[in-house]
């Protein structure tokens, strides 16, 4: 079954409500409208905000406001944007599509245009949510590993047998065995083929993994952050531990 998300529109405009025609487009489309003006103070909210899209009426807004976008675009990489505009002047087209616009919609426009120009950004948006929160799943199971499991774990994935581990960490090759059965156990895999492929989703390449000096107790992955992109688009970054 497709995983489902709320389609919801932030739309910015010079006055809230001022483009009652679209919101109600959209409504009927089934898309949750949720205004905001360029002085609206919930603005800074967008980072924090349920996956949708973003629809820019350029306008009612200041067309150098753009520059706000541009911050969007780099804060938050794949929140789409959707310009609207009565005339499709070269300037704006331009300027849209150099901010990462996923489309430019002359108005007026029928609801079958708006249909066509937003489904595919939802699709991809219910694509992008359900792999966030799968990684967020799968990184909370590794991080119910110990810090020794961690190490067995990260030689692991970097190619190093039992025996090397051992000698490296200063242990015996039968508890190297124990610490990896017990890992195993913990992420709820019967093979290390399917660890492997779980860091993998987590969003953790095998080589990222590096081992410590002999006798150093750290953890053996890098620890260096993982980004992730959120519901929004935007990027979290959690460190490995």
């Amino acid at each position: 079954m497709p995983f489902k998300i709320d389609r919801i529109a932030y739309l910015f405009e010079d006055a809230t409500g001022r483009d009652a025609a679209l919101a109600s487009a959209l409504n009927a489309l089934g898309i949750i409208v949720r205004p905001f003006t360029w002085q609206d103070p919930r603005l800074g909210t967008v980072a924090d905000c349920q996956p949708g899209c973003v629809l820019f009426d350029a306008d009612f807004g200041d067309w150098d406001a753009l520059s706000l976008f541009s911050k969007l675009r780099a804060d938050y990489p794949v929140l789409p944007i959707v310009v609207m505009s009565s005339s499709a002047d070269t300037t704006k087209v331009i300027t849209a599509m150099r901010i990462g616009a996923c489309d430019f919609l002359v108005k007026p426009f029928e609801r079958g245009v708006l249909a066509a120009a937003l489904d595919p950004i939802f699709s991809r948006l219910a694509r992008r949510t359900e792999a966030y929160w799968r990684q967020r799943a799968l990184k909370a199971r590794l991080d119910l590993l110990s810090d020794r499991e961690q190490e067995i774990l990260g030689g692991l994935l970097a190619g190093q047998a039992n025996k090397t581990l051992a000698h490296v960490l200063g242990i015996s090759v039968r508890t190297v065995e124990m610490h990896r059965a017990n890992l195993m156990a913990k992420l709820g895999v019967h093979s290390f083929a399917e660890a492997i492929r779980l860091t993998v989703d987590a969003g953790i390449a095998p080589g990222d993994a590096v081992l410590p000096p002999a006798g150093h107790d750290a953890p053996l992955h890098s620890g260096a952050a993982i980004p992730r992109t959120g519901p929004c688009g935007h990027s979290t970054s959690t460190a490995a531990n």
